[in-house]
């Protein structure tokens, strides 16, 4: 061998590793900086929130028609609860609430079979029956963990 040519020196070992280190370092990183500018950002609209309602508050005739609006929604609930006891009432509302469970189901099921759908055929999107083409996302959120 010429000592003009170099050998190609593999990479050590440690670096994939060191990589993935820095890597998840700055993505831990990032995600404490926004979670901190959330709620840096949440505390200032709650500020301002806050001298908007005292500055309509200070408001005399805000204030009036404020009060009437309270009145009307109590005489309104009171209605409402007086038909909410019809039984035709009565019906629509489990109606209603069954649907929304059922459709809570449908919609965890197809979350699961989404996921199936894109590990199977490694595509993000879907044509529906109608021939609209879907795009598949994922949701990730922060919420606050209970303690136990």
């Amino acid at each position: 061998m010429d000592d003009d040519t170099e050998e190609a020196v593999p990479q050590s070992a440690t670096q994939p590793s060191t990589d993935a280190v820095n890597t998840a370092t700055q993505v831990d990183f990032l995600v404490k900086q926004f979670i901190t500018d959330i709620e840096r950002i949440r505390q200032q609209l709650k500020e301002q929130r806050a001298m908007i309602k005292d500055a309509y508050e200070s408001d005399i005739h805000y204030r009036d028609v404020s009060n009437q609006m309270k009145e009307l929604t109590k005489k309104k609930k009171e209605i409402q609860k007086s038909l909410g006891s019809h039984a035709s009432v009565k019906q629509s509302q489990d109606e209603i609430k069954a649907l929304a469970s059922e459709l809570k189901e449908i919609e965890k099921k197809l979350s699961q079979y989404l996921e199936q759908y894109v590990e199977t055929y490694k595509s993000r999107t879907i044509e529906d029956s109608n021939g609209n083409l879907k795009e598949i996302v994922r949701v990730y959120k922060l919420v606050q963990r209970t303690s136990s």
